[in-house]
């Protein structure tokens, strides 16, 4: 479910070592290949119900025989699907609720039916999701960089919190089986990290202050980031031991500072700040985290042009002989 560098230099000789890394991928989904044709005759031209469940049998065939590597020739049967797919979604042509999109996981074959609403929630789950993940590598290089001030740190960790509270909400919209189940459990565990961390970097700023609030608000900060931290290690935990199966992955980044840093630094304060805590027993409130800008954007996707033969002036459609009728019904007789 992404990672990086898995290379690193240590000693004097700077020996390259790669350690274990554990990363994980949810399955591949492919469309069932499904026969289009029975449910659209009579409603759209026979030629183009014959190309829509062409290309989608195309794309099935392409990626079970390929395992979904045959990445350029999947991209071309993909692109001309779409255009011809769009034009189940029109509502001029009535036809949303008539086709059933069924999809199956390429491991083992479990079968799901996913609605276009749907599949929209997951092309913007995901998107969020990778902007989080890009924010998170930010972080971790401003965690090593002597130049990154406290403000700046602050500012990734809160917008890391953002696209991770937008990518599970969007995910969470999709009810889609066993693979999503495993991918909301991903955003939940690295949803708590990022509110630790913005939290924690929160403190660090407010501790700044001269005011005996300020400490205690700072306070409240790093106790909250050291139990939120404690919840992501046993979100880590649940995402591991649901299947599928997973390693945990070693802290990395950010969190690899701040797994030892945020309880030690809970401690500390704790301790320093303690008699405020007694004295200030009203000030004892979390503060609200402040809220940002997102500096990151996704790339704006333009739908492909619809393909022609949707025009429905154009249109020629054959009537049904009750011959054709009947052979409909899978061979059974009739009488």
């Amino acid at each position: 479910m992404g990672c990086t560098s898995s290379v690193y230099a240590v000693g004097k000789k700077k020996k390259k070592i790669i350690p274990e890394v554990s990363v994980f991928v949810p399955f591949l989904r492919v469309p069932v290949q499904s026969d289009m044709q029975r449910t659209l005759r009579g409603l759209i031209p026979k030629d183009l119900a014959d190309r829509i469940t062409s290309l989608r049998n195309q794309i099935v065939l392409i990626a079970e025989n390929t395992g979904g590597s045959a990445i350029s020739e999947l991209t071309k049967a993909l692109e001309q699907y779409l255009c011809l797919v769009i034009g189940l979604t029109k509502k001029e042509y009535g036809l949303q609720d008539l086709v059933e999109f069924r999809w199956k996981e390429l491991e083992d074959g479990r079968q799901e039916q996913v609605a276009f609403l749907y599949a929209g929630e997951c092309s913007r789950g995901i998107s969020h999701q990778a902007l989080a993940q890009g924010t998170e590598i930010q972080l971790g290089l401003a965690v090593q960089s002597q130049n990154a001030t406290l403000s700046v740190k602050r500012r990734l960790a809160c917008e890391q919190l953002t696209f991770f509270t937008q990518a599970y909400f969007c995910l969470s919209e999709a009810d889609n089986g066993a693979a999503a189940k495993k991918q909301l459990l991903f955003l939940k565990w690295k949803h708590l990290e990022a509110k630790a961390a913005s939290y924690y970097y929160h403190g660090l700023i407010l501790d700044k202050g001269t005011e005996p609030s300020s400490h205690v608000s700072a306070v409240c900060c790093f106790l909250a980031a050291e139990e939120l931290l404690a919840e992501s290690k046993k979100a880590c935990l649940t995402f591991c031991l649901a299947d599928p199966i997973t390693r945990a992955s070693p802290p990395w980044g950010a969190m690899k500072h701040l797994h030892n840093k945020i309880p030690e630094t809970a401690t500390k304060k704790s301790q320093m700040y303690g008699y405020l805590l007694d004295q200030e027993k009203g000030l004892q409130i979390l503060p609200d985290l402040p809220e940002f800008e997102l500096s990151l954007k996704p790339d704006d996707y333009e739908l492909p042009e619809l393909d022609p033969a949707w025009d429905c002036g154009k249109w020629e459609i054959a009537e049904q002989t009750l011959k054709e009728h009947l052979s409909d019904g899978g061979g059974e007789q009739q009488t």
